[in-house]
Formats: structure tokens, sequence, C-alpha cells
């Protein structure tokens, strides 16, 4: 199943990325995510805070009741990140801007993101890896190669494929998310750069995790709390019909208007987003 709808029981979600600058501001940040409707929270070392306290940071969320915190440890390598935060145990998700695949002399390269996975799995850390593919301030890829890097990605054992614009504050193509998406079908996808309350409305067919900080920020490490608001509620939309179609769904006995219901809430989701909604033991149970 999708690791998003897995690990939160909804089709997308909201983490709004804290820029660390001091402890208390980070705090106040990660208080104000949670209080307007945010699913989580990333916590990144790009502001003054060491990468080892933003995992210290991270803890604390955690233990103080944050349902999801994840960490963006900038300046370290695959493997050093993961060392900081294995140890800890308490870590949900790790974003690395590079997830290890790569274009070189037009094929496509894995070696390193099947390597970390491997590694994460000697290391007993069971939290989802965020590898960012396709990302901000990298060689770029060519929209015809997107779709072959996103799907290296996830057949490299990436958990949830990430992806950005050119630069910090701008949203990639919907043309480039589309063809990432066609090429990992359900596997869940995040845009990690450029998302607004303005703009998120075209991505909502297809992305499942929205890292934002610059579109929510009042000014730098400083979320707008209206801001989050909106753009959680956006978000979440469609919530009431996802779970009551995967309510019916899951039932092994329905009547003839559950029957119908269902297929109605199915055809409403492939109309406006052009593909099923995502439950894979349901589309498989169901033969869809």
């Amino acid at each position: 199943m999708n690791a998003i709808l897995r690990t939160f029981k909804r089709p997308r979600v909201l983490l709004p990325v804290v820029h660390c600058v001091e402890i208390g501001q980070a705090q106040t940040a990660v208080a104000i995510a949670m209080e307007q409707g945010a699913d989580g929270v990333f916590l990144i070392n790009q502001g003054g805070v060491s990468a080892s306290r933003v995992v210290d940071l991270a803890e604390a969320a955690v233990r103080c009741g944050v349902p999801f915190v994840g960490v963006n440890l900038l300046g370290r390598c695959l493997g050093d990140a993961l060392d900081d935060i294995a140890g800890r145990g308490v870590v949900h998700a790790l974003w690395t801007d590079n997830g290890g695949v790569y274009v070189n002399r037009g094929h496509v390269v894995d070696d390193q993101a099947v390597a970390f996975t491997d590694a994460r799995k000697k290391s007993g850390w069971g939290g989802l890896h965020f590898g960012g593919v396709a990302f901000k301030y990298q060689d770029l890829v060519a929209l015809g190669a997107a779709g072959d890097v996103a799907l290296a990605a996830k057949d490299a054992g990436i958990e949830v494929v990430t992806t950005s614009g050119p630069g910090t504050g701008e949203p990639p193509t919907v043309e480039k998310v589309s063809t990432m998406r066609a090429a990992i079908g359900d596997h869940a996808l995040a845009v990690a750069s450029g998302i607004t309350p303005e703009n998120v409305g075209s991505f909502l067919p297809y992305v499942d995790a929205f890292l934002v900080a610059t579109g929510i920020e009042e000014s730098f490490g400083v979320f707008d709390s209206g801001k989050v608001r909106a753009l959680a509620d956006q978000i979440h939309a469609e919530d009431k019909s996802y779970q009551r179609y995967r309510f019916l769904a899951s039932s092994p006995y329905r009547t003839d208007e559950e029957e119908r219901e269902i297929r109605a809430l199915r055809e409403t989701h492939r109309a406006r987003h052009g593909r099923d909604p995502g439950f894979e033991d349901i589309a498989t149970r169901e033969g869809t």
C-alpha cells in the first residue's frame, strides 16, 4: 500500500517544513503547524540550528505528542544522515534532497539509493525515506526522463519519491509531476517546493504529500497561521469521501444502494483526478 495512506490513513497530507533558526522559534512553528491542521512536520537545519540539535528538536516534538516528525539534515550524506537518526529511534522520516537516483550519460543510475535501502534495513530504523528525485539545485533531469528516475527510485526502495521545482519557492510543472505519477502508479509521491494555497489545486490529482515552507511563511522560519490553515483545508477537502469509500469497499457485505454509492465515489474520483482512489488492497479485491 502507498506509504502515505499506510502511515496517515488519509490520501493527502500537509507536512510544513520548519527552518530551524533557533530553538524557541522552531518550537513555536511546530505548534502553529499542528494547531492549524498539519499532519506532521519536517525540521531542517537551515537557519542556524545544527544538524544534531535538529534531531534533538525532533525527538522533543515526538515526546510532546506531534504524531509525525521528520528531518532533513543538510550537508549530511545519505549514510551519515542515517547514522544520525538510526540510533535515536524516534524520528519518523528522513528527507534527503538527493535520494541517490540520477541520470548519467542518458542512463538512470540507482546504486546509491539501493545501497542506502540496504543500510537502512541493517540499521533497524523503520522510518520513511522521502528521497529527492529530479530535485532543485542538482543536475537537471529532462522531462522525458522524469518518469524513469521516479520509477527507479520506487524500485530502489524509496518509500516517498520526492521532487521539487527548479529552486526554493518555485513549484515543479504539473506536467513533470503528472509524468512521475504515471510512471510510479499509486506509489507515494511528494512535492517539496513552491506549493501555496493558491496553486495547490493543480497538484492534488497527482501528489500525496506536500512539504511546504516558503508558501506558508510570513518571514523566514515563521509560519502564517492563516496560510497553514488554508492549505491544510484544501489538501484535506476530500477526506470524507475517501473515508466513506474505504469503509464501503472494506465491507464484505454491501447492499445494492451501497454498491451504487461506491461506484459513484470511484467514478467521481476518476473524473477529478484521472486515477482510482488508490487503496491497493481494495482495488485488488474488487478487480478494478
